[in-house]
């Protein structure tokens, strides 16, 4: 069972390192300091028949939560998910509900996926 050290932070934590704070998993730079989040909450629009759903700026796991949750709800249509990076442990969550994910090109520094049912 992991433990708290004296100065606060978790031990025996196998994965990202955590933040003492919050005990928010974060990918480190190269200071080893966990960036701030930016965005608390996922913005989603629509366009047409497409989802946007927004999750830049989201601390891990929140990203791939926000996705999930959005695919669950929803009845066959398309999802565009805008990131800031490649959401690999996103992939087997999506076949596992039916679901499929293709890039599409996006911003500079954006990782864009198209969202589709298996038909």
């Amino acid at each position: 069972m992991p433990g708290r050290s004296a100065d606060n932070t978790t031990s025996d934590h196998a994965g990202p390192p955590m933040t003492p704070e919050t005990d928010r998993p974060c990918s480190p730079p190269d200071d080893g300091e966990c960036p701030p989040p930016t965005r608390a909450a996922a913005e989603q629009w629509h366009d047409g028949q497409t989802v946007h759903i927004d999750v830049r700026g989201m601390v891990p796991p929140q990203p791939l939560v926000a996705i999930l949750r959005l695919v669950r709800s929803m009845p066959p249509a398309q999802v565009v998910a805008h990131l800031d990076r490649d959401p690999v442990m996103l992939y087997p969550e999506l076949a596992e509900l039916g679901w499929e994910a293709s890039p599409m090109p996006g911003d500079a520094g954006e990782v864009r996926l198209l969202l589709r049912r298996i038909p």
